[in-house]
């Protein structure tokens, strides 16, 4: 049989798990299948931190003499219209095929290993935000990496995505997929949150 998005093949092995633990060909279907798409918005532009792009371009020329490089990673940064254009994109696909898209985003955040995006350009974040809605898809949390272990952090950057964008969420994704059997639902379920599709 063919694998699409409207076949769910590890319920489906599991469900044939099911039958033969049971010794019966039609266990109890207790579950109904649906599909969700979603997107971490890991960077909303073509790097992390404004800075980065210039300060690679520079490596370019100065150590590699390639201008071309140099040019071609500043365009790709600064000018080809992100986070606009992937975000539509996504949703035009998604709406083409009779979804609705769920656009996770980062709590403000200054680690290293996230982008610090929601610091550092709150209003398009606020504007990207309200345009997924206003289009009939869903915004999540992507908590980042401090997050993981530590529930305080984890709230904090919660609580300062939803004061930039107007509203609660209630679902999402951590970022680098952390997850702690001991925290992370717990921390989860303390911050009201619906589902977290992490291990999805």
């Amino acid at each position: 049989r063919c694998l699409s998005l409207e076949f769910p093949a590890a319920d489906i092995a599991a469900r044939t798990l099911a039958a033969a633990l049971l010794d019966t060909p039609t266990p109890k279907r207790n579950r109904r299948y649906s599909v969700h798409l979603t997107h971490d918005m890991d960077m909303l532009r073509g790097n992390h931190r404004p800075s980065e792009p210039v300060r690679k371009a520079l490596g370019d020329v100065v150590f590699r003499q390639d201008w071309r490089s140099a040019g071609d990673r500043l365009r790709y940064a600064y000018f080809t219209g992100e986070p606009w254009k992937s975000v539509l994109h996504l949703m035009k696909l998604s709406e083409s095929k009779g979804l609705a898209s769920r656009f996770f985003l980062m709590g403000p955040t200054n680690d290293t290993r996230d982008s610090p995006y929601t610091l550092r350009e709150p209003n398009t974040v606020r504007r990207l935000a309200g345009m997924i809605i206003d289009r009939g898809h869903q915004v999540g949390f992507h908590p980042g990496f401090l997050t993981g272990t530590d529930p305080n952090e984890w709230c904090r950057q919660k609580k300062g995505l939803e004061k930039i964008i107007g509203f609660s969420v209630e679902e999402g994704r951590h970022h680098g997929l952390l997850f702690d059997a001991e925290l992370t639902w717990d921390t989860w379920n303390d911050g009201g949150m619906r589902s977290d599709m992490t291990l999805g």
